[in-house]
């Protein structure tokens, strides 16, 4: 049986977000976001070896007033993310699009970037290494 997992793609980015900060390219340019969720996507693949991975995002314009109607506790007391969270978010897609398009087939259904893995290509350790 193939094997799907779903990255809840913002959710991971922002536990990247705040478990690398102040790590930043060499002029200036904030990466811990990034750095972070590849981190913890990789891992992910390695241990649970799935077949395809999708990374979902909300859809842009989605916001949390229809939620927080559901439940008024959603995310209560959270503050907004810092400027240079939002600032990599570019670079996270523009870094999950070349690693898709260099290591496995991509398919793009709205805002979710599928990966399918292609047997025989290079393994993860190359990927990690990329």
């Amino acid at each position: 049986m193939k094997r799907l997992v779903v990255i809840d793609g913002k959710s991971v980015f922002y536990r990247g977000y705040y478990a690398m900060p102040g790590l930043s390219m060499a002029d200036g340019t904030p990466t811990g976001g990034v750095y972070g969720f590849v981190s913890l996507a990789i891992e992910l693949i390695k241990k649970l070896e799935p077949d395809y991975v999708a990374v979902a995002w909300d859809k842009r314009g989605t916001n949390i007033r229809k939620r927080r109607e559901l439940y008024p506790e959603y995310k209560a007391g959270r503050k907004p993310a810092p400027d240079d969270f939002y600032q990599q978010i570019p670079i996270l897609m523009s870094c999950l699009m070349r690693l898709a398009g260099r290591f496995m087939k991509l398919m793009i259904t709205r805002r979710t970037i599928l990966w399918a893995r292609l047997p025989g290509k290079r393994n993860l350790a190359e990927l990690k290494r990329a």
